[in-house]
């Protein structure tokens, strides 16, 4: 039977009027799935996960080293640092001190040392010059009463030697360091070393030496100048070094 131009088509006409009814883009869609034409795609499949990259073993910091022993029988000499040093040389050119200039350091530290030799000569202070800096080493049992920082009576001469040397000498900066042996607790010799120290940098100050020049530090057993295996070892260890350093203007 064939249906002409102008036969009724009920469905189509439904159709029709639906699909008028929707936005272009769906009817468009709607009208080629009826006429088996729409085909469904599928979701695009997710991308593999990307492997994670594996994170770097740590590796841990080399723990700080400590300070390298002196050669045996060797004074130590400044051991605060070049900072400490720098802070004081400034310290003392702000309060008016007068630098050495580089042709006048080596006599000056000549006269010095010389100077400090005549002072401390009969005593069991020993004097030592390394470059232009001069180290006083004054032996634990000389000054000190046993595990005390208070000053021995018989020691009194030499700290007035010193400071002597010192106040003669006013264009040098003075480190006054305490040394131990390694006998006890860490942290016993390292505050015995300190109050060492201390202790005879107000001996100086007391007999004039501006404080503005010295610097103190307890170094403890860090530094031995000899073996921590033997009695004569031990006690050699056990000192407080006075280094003199020329005051420079750089």
């Amino acid at each position: 039977m064939t249906i002409g131009r102008g036969s009724a088509d009920p469905q189509g006409r439904s159709l029709r009027r639906s699909l008028g009814r929707l936005p272009a883009g769906v009817a468009a869609c709607v009208a080629l799935a009826a006429l088996g034409a729409c085909t469904l795609m599928a979701p695009a499949p997710a991308p593999a996960p990307t492997p994670a990259t594996p994170l770097p073993t740590p590796v841990e910091a080399p723990a700080p080293a400590a300070l390298p022993p002196a050669s045996p029988g060797v004074v130590v000499g400044w051991v605060s640092g070049e900072e400490r040093r720098d802070r004081r040389r400034r310290s003392m050119l702000a309060f008016g001190a007068q630098p050495l200039a580089a042709g006048e350091i080596d006599g000056y530290v000549d006269g010095l040392e010389s100077g400090l030799r005549d002072r401390l000569r009969g005593t069991p202070c020993t004097v030592t010059r390394i470059g232009v800096n001069v180290t006083v080493s004054v032996p634990g049992a000389f000054a000190f009463t046993t595990d005390g920082a208070e000053l021995k009576l018989g020691s009194t001469s030499a700290f007035e030697a010193i400071a002597a040397a010192a106040t003669a000498s006013d264009r040098t900066m003075l480190e006054v360091a305490g040394h131990t042996d390694d006998s006890g607790a860490d942290g016993y010799n390292q505050s015995l070393a300190e109050r060492r120290a201390g202790a005879i940098a107000q001996r100086l100050q007391s007999r004039g030496v501006n404080p503005q020049r010295i610097v103190t530090i307890g170094v403890g057993e860090g530094r031995p100048i000899a073996p921590n295996s033997t009695a004569d070892g031990r006690q050699r260890n056990r000192r407080v070094e006075i280094t003199f350093a020329p005051l420079t203007a750089r």
